[in-house]
């Protein structure tokens, strides 16, 4: 809370992470809100963040999230186990009193989910539930793909490791029955999701079908992520003003067949335009002794944020890869840049997308997609008006302001 700002309200935010993509989501809602009246406190599991305008507590010890997991490979109830951190949490609750709490993903053996919303639900405190991921209304799967079982009670269920946490049986229709339980009987609560897509399979969703919800898409820093003249940063960066750049950025680049974001696809594009003056960039972790094509240059992690918004900016074109997302960062963050998109269908990616500078194809057609990046390396776009179209819509302070606005609408009888 800074000094001179009358203080309003108290919001504890509750997350698996003080940093990443989420952990900057809630900076950023902090630093709005900050200059509003409101203090912002977060509880997550492992070091704090460096926001100023945010309370850090840690709620796990080393190693606990581990430990829980190991022992969910017997219990297969992903949500339900994590008993000395929850009470950690309830305590911090108790200590701090805060007027709202706002839950953002609360998965990763950090809490038990059914035992704290019960606690937080007798003490009448307001809460907002922001869907990162799907697990809220699908009562198990973080991403359920394309399987529809969470609609009418689960059970039998195809992928019983990533929807319970465990092998050894299904239980997925007793986590479907408690998380709906879970859900019953929530008032003053709003559930957000981050996208169009997601917001529709809320809808529709039977663990979820009393609680009221909207639709806010997350923020980014437009300071940051911004146009900037592509023809400087090529010189600093020592590239062609004739190369063709294809920018590609994920947590972790892999040519394994399991991997969901997609790396062997975009490996595959690269080989196709072998011979061609065209340079593949990846930003994120790999594997030493990943073989990729001559075209393609790895980044490794970007720490620097202003690095990788460098590279969005002189890039012809971001490619996306995933096969399920919620929302897409590089999305938001390549348009904000004043790059156009291409990419596959993957929920949320294209329904959070600017179609007019945008490409999607059916997941796994790298065809398709070829022939979209080659239409899309053919547009004449201006950057300087892409990223100020993208700006109005993805901006931090616009993200901030409408969670506000829900903060206001919830607290107004407090």
């Amino acid at each position: 809370m800074r000094q001179g700002v009358i203080k309003l309200a108290k919001v504890l935010h509750i997350n698996c992470s003080s940093t990443g993509s989420t952990g900057k989501i809630i900076g950023d809602i902090a630093d709005y809100t900050a200059n509003k009246g409101y203090e912002n406190l977060l509880c997550a599991p492992s070091a704090p963040g460096t926001n100023p305008n945010v309370r850090y507590f840690r709620t796990s010890l080393p190693k606990e999230q581990g430990v829980y997991a190991r022992l969910n490979r017997f219990y297969c109830l992903q949500y339900s186990i994590a008993p000395l951190s929850t009470v950690r949490i309830k305590r911090i609750i108790k200590r701090e009193k805060p007027d709202l709490i706002h839950i953002h993903c609360i998965n990763c053996y950090m809490v038990n989910v059914h035992s704290l919303l019960a606690y937080i639900k007798k003490l009448q405190i307001p809460m907002v539930f922001t869907n990162h991921a799907e697990f809220y209304y699908t009562g198990n799967c973080p991403w359920a793909f394309d399987c529809d079982k969470w609609m009418t009670g689960c059970g039998n269920c195809p992928r019983v490791p990533l929807a319970t946490g465990g092998k050894l049986r299904d239980t997925t229709a007793a986590g479907w029955k408690k998380m709906q339980a879970t859900f019953s009987n929530m008032e003053n609560t709003v559930m957000v999701s981050v996208s169009p897509w997601v917001g529709q399979r809320a809808d529709r969703s039977p663990v979820v079908r009393n609680i009221p919800k909207t639709v806010i898409k997350n923020g980014v820093n437009t300071d940051m992520f911004t146009y900037r003249d592509a023809a400087a940063l090529r010189e600093k960066y020592n590239i062609s003003p004739e190369t063709k750049i294809i920018v590609h950025t994920t947590a972790n680049f892999s040519n394994s067949p399991k991997d969901r974001k997609g790396g062997r696809y975009l490996l595959e594009l690269a080989k196709r335009f072998l011979g061609q003056d065209v340079l593949f960039v990846v930003a994120g972790k790999y594997t030493l002794g990943l073989e990729v094509p001559e075209n393609m240059k790895l980044l490794g992690l970007v720490s620097d944020q202003k690095v990788l918004a460098e590279y969005y900016a002189m890039a012809d074109i971001t490619v996306v890869t995933g096969e399920r997302e919620t929302f897409n960062m590089p999305v938001a963050e390549s348009l904000c840049c004043g790059t156009p998109v291409a990419g596959f269908f993957a929920g949320g990616p294209e329904s959070i997308a600017i179609a007019r500078y945008s490409r999607f194809v059916e997941h796994a057609n790298v065809d398709a997609l070829q022939a979209q990046v080659c239409a899309l390396l053919e547009q004449n776009f201006s950057k300087e008006e892409i990223a100020a179209e993208a700006k109005k819509v993805y901006a931090a302070e616009v993200m901030a302001k409408e969670y506000m606005d829900i903060y206001n609408s919830l607290l107004k009888d407090r």
